[in-house]
């Protein structure tokens, strides 16, 4: 279970007025991803517009450049998908700088999810959508898990996320990667590929 909203608002209160998180509030990998997030500029309570989905060349560049890791993922995340459809949930994958460049999911979370972005195109930088399951685990190379109020903006509280990067050549990718509805009843397991190295 996650840590109780209301304690992460106060959490996040205490951010802003005294620039360090609350002891126990969080454990010291999300305290520093949102210490960072902070430092990048992120109000936690919204106000900065963040960045619009990346278009044309942008993306087309990215899917071209990527698209023998795509033609990898796309079976994998159909797979992956099979096992939690109907779950309020969505499968991603993303390049390694956050971009994502496939998602595949229930048509009702991806029409909420496409309310903070979470859609093919977007950014999910650490430094533009402050703590998340994509942006922080690339940023880390490392597997996390961010569990509604876990994530630095408050919009974000909605989703419960867990993501794992693959190493490349080029960096590390996120493997394909679950997103679920913090009210969903069915619980989404943490999934990766043999490869991703887990934290």
């Amino acid at each position: 279970m996650g840590i109780a909203t209301d304690s992460l608002q106060l959490a996040r209160r205490h951010l802003l007025d005294h620039g360090a998180c609350l002891p126990s509030a969080l454990n010291d990998r999300l305290a520093r991803s949102w210490q960072r997030s902070l430092h990048a500029g992120l109000p936690p309570f919204g106000g900065r517009e963040l960045a619009e989905p990346a278009g044309g060349l942008s993306l087309s560049q990215s899917l071209e450049q990527n698209a023998q890791m795509l033609s990898f993922a796309r079976p994998v995340m159909d797979f992956m998908y099979g096992q939690i459809r109907g779950g309020d949930c969505m499968v991603v994958l993303a390049d390694v700088d956050s971009m994502l460049l496939h998602t595949v999911g229930d048509h009702g979370f991806l029409t909420k999810a496409q309310r903070v972005e979470l859609r093919t195109g977007a950014s999910w930088r650490e430094s533009v959508r402050g703590t998340n399951a994509i942006g922080t685990a690339i940023e880390d190379a490392s597997a996390l898990q961010v569990r509604a109020g876990e994530h630095y903006l408050e919009r974000n509280g909605f989703l419960h996320c867990s993501a794992a990067p693959i190493f490349t050549a080029q960096g590390p990718w996120l493997a394909p990667s679950t997103f679920r509805a913090t009210s969903a009843h069915r619980t989404c397991t943490r999934w990766g590929w043999p490869a991703a190295r887990r934290g």
